[in-house]
C-alpha cells in the first residue's frame, strides 16, 4: 500500500523518478486541505472561503490535466496517431 501511494503521489510514471512537480503540488494541496479543515472545525470558514478553496483545488487539477494533455502523454499519443 505504501509503494502504491508513493508511486501515485510522487513518482513520474514514464521515467520512474521522483517528480518534483507532483511532490510539491500534493504537499501544497495537503497543507491547504489541512488548513481549510482546521478553519471549518473552528467555525471560521465563510462562504467566500469555500468558493476560493474550491477554485484553487479544482483550478489546479484542471490546469494540470490540460497541460498534461497538451504537453504530456496526450500530445504524444495524438502526434503518433497522425503519422
Amino acid at each position: 500500500m505504501k509503494k502504491f501511494i508513493t508511486d501515485f503521489l510522487f513518482i513520474n510514471a514514464q521515467t520512474g523518478n521522483i517528480s518534483t512537480t507532483k511532490f510539491w503540488s500534493n504537499v501544497g494541496s495537503a497543507i491547504m486541505c489541512g488548513g481549510f479543515a482546521y478553519m471549518v472545525y473552528k467555525g471560521t470558514a465563510s462562504t467566500e472561503l469555500w468558493f476560493v478553496f474550491g477554485a484553487l483545488v479544482m483550478g489546479n487539477s484542471t490546469a494540470n490535466k490540460i497541460l498534461n494533455f497538451k504537453y504530456g502523454q496526450g500530445a504524444t499519443k495524438s502526434t503518433t496517431e497522425d503519422k
